[in-house]
């Protein structure tokens, strides 16, 4: 019989719970019957027990796992600090890695009321590894959901870094194999440069949450930079000179209008983030290019990155004042930055010199209307709530199915965020956060604040994983954590808005 217990790893008293796993021996495809059993420091009513396989790697759920009530009818509630047991008899997975971990979670939506964790199988699989030329390990000879235990791989970087949880790339071994890798707890600073070698310890290989394979590593004293002096280099041949190859070549020879043209083309298609990066290559060859910088000012704005588009838009006025499309476009900016007084003006100068071409004139009185609007919502609070509901429904299209609104496109409204002058939001004594002190007596049916979200998520437009946070006994929704993810996204593009 296996039993195990884990603290919460949080500043107030843990809870504690215990699972027991009986057999030991887990029979792959059969039943296996758990016992989970303790008390929680509150009630238990409707509290949803979760038990996960997971893999030992990622921490994350290999299968759907079972849920199911503590306690039903008469038994319910069960009181806090009350001791509880209850069983569950699970279906088996037909494959498991080893070793893996059994994660449950005591739920009481969204709150996470007790966890514990416990390994099954062998927990000394992943060890310290020579890099000698027979513990190598190729990319072709990886095996999916395995941690390849006192193998090494030898591979390189060719593609920029993106970091976000990990640090993420492109890697190429010697017999000039490709494949993705995330490094987590990476405690460099810095990426890591295209051509660097790597070695990696005990490599695992696995199916990624987008079902393409990956390479992962947690732990950053298993990745070791390979430097030129290394005898690695001398023993294993490279299939390919990275430095001497034809698309390196290639690239050292483009233009900038090739990265350009490119550039349109991942614009064309709704690829925003790919066409920055194929302007921005071209704007480094040649820094004032215009065309470069116009271009990705609109694709900075496509993407809400005001405060990017309007350093672009400057950079283009300054070489030619005149140039239409950068005065639109630095009024859009203006106006996501909520600069609107700033905004009209710049609209109207533009205006003026429209005055014998009827199209972009249609659109300048829009804009102009629309920024006055913004103005009036920002001084004086005043919102055509009518008007709005139908801006949404227009925007949303929404329509009911199974009981849920589901918006096809993501309903984004802007309006201007608003505070009435008789509000003062200030820190609290006693380290309580900020609050709201009024200055006077406020009539009722007052509007106090108009505060647009920094990011917006819905449903349908995140994945159907649920993530569970051990150390703040948390439970966060998919949309939750799409939304933060977007959210560290737009803050790592414009650290500005920190």
């Amino acid at each position: 019989m296996l039993v195990n217990r884990m603290h919460l790893g949080t500043t107030t008293p843990p809870t504690l719970i215990s699972i027991t796993l009986n057999p030991d021996l887990v029979v792959l495809g059969k039943p296996d019957k758990f016992t989970v059993s303790g008390n929680l420091d509150s009630d238990i009513t409707e509290t949803t027990q979760y038990i996960f396989y997971v893999d030992v790697k990622t921490n994350k759920s290999i299968v759907d796992g079972y849920h199911g009530p503590i306690c039903k009818g008469t038994e319910c509630p069960i009181k806090a600090k009350t001791p509880f047991s209850t069983n569950a008899n699970i279906p088996t997975p037909q494959k498991l890695p080893n070793p893996y971990i059994i994660s449950v979670a005591i739920v009481e939506s969204p709150a996470l009321l007790g966890c514990v964790q416990t390994i099954v199988g062998d927990v000394g699989n992943v060890h310290d590894v020579k890099l000698r030329p027979e513990n190598r390990i190729s990319i072709a000879n990886l095996k999916i959901d395995q941690v390849h235990a006192g193998r090494f791989l030898l591979c390189r970087v060719i593609s920029k870094c993106i970091k976000l949880n990990a640090l993420s790339t492109i890697i190429e071994d010697p017999e000039s194999e490709v494949e993705r890798i995330f490094l987590y707890n990476w405690v460099q600073s810095s990426a890591i440069p295209i051509g660097t070698k790597l070695a990696i310890k005990n490599p695992y290989y696995k199916i990624g949450m987008d079902l393409r394979t990956m390479i992962r590593s947690d732990n950053s004293s298993e990745l070791l930079v390979i430097k030129n002096d290394n005898k690695l280099n001398k023993e294993v041949k490279w299939f390919t000179d990275l430095s001497e190859s034809k698309e390196n070549k290639n690239k050292c020879e483009q233009s900038s209008d090739d990265f350009r043209l490119r550039g349109n083309d991942y614009f064309n298609s709704n690829n925003f983030k790919e066409a920055i990066d194929e302007y921005s290559s071209g704007i480094r060859l040649e820094p004032h290019n215009v065309k470069l910088l116009a271009n990705r000012e609109e694709a900075f704005l496509r993407l809400n990155q005001f405060g990017n588009a309007l350093a672009d838009v400057e950079n283009v006025l300054k070489r030619e004042p005149d140039h239409i499309k950068a005065g639109i476009r630095k009024g859009k900016a203006l106006c996501g930055l909520k600069r609107y007084q700033d905004a009209i003006i710049t609209i109207q100068n533009v205006h003026k010199r429209m005055q014998d071409n009827p199209h972009n004139n249609i659109i300048l009185r829009k804009q102009l209307k629309y920024a006055k609007m913004l103005d009036n919502e920002s001084w004086n609070g005043q919102y055509n709530y009518i008007s709005i509901v139908d801006e949404f429904y227009e925007k949303a299209k929404v329509k009911k199915s199974d009981g849920n609104w589901i918006c096809e496109h993501g309903s984004r409204l802007d309006h201007a965020d608003y505070l009435i002058d008789d509000i003062e939001i200030r820190l609290v004594r006693g380290g309580k956060g900020r609050g709201w002190f009024t200055k006077c007596d406020i009539p009722e049916h007052t509007l106090l604040m108009v505060s647009k979200a920094f990011g917006l998520v819905y449903n349908n437009e995140a994945s159907s994983i649920i993530s569970l946070d051990f150390l703040y006994r948390t439970m966060s929704k998919p949309a939750d954590s799409e939304l933060v993810t977007r959210i560290a996204h737009k803050l790592m593009a414009e650290p500005y808005l920190c």
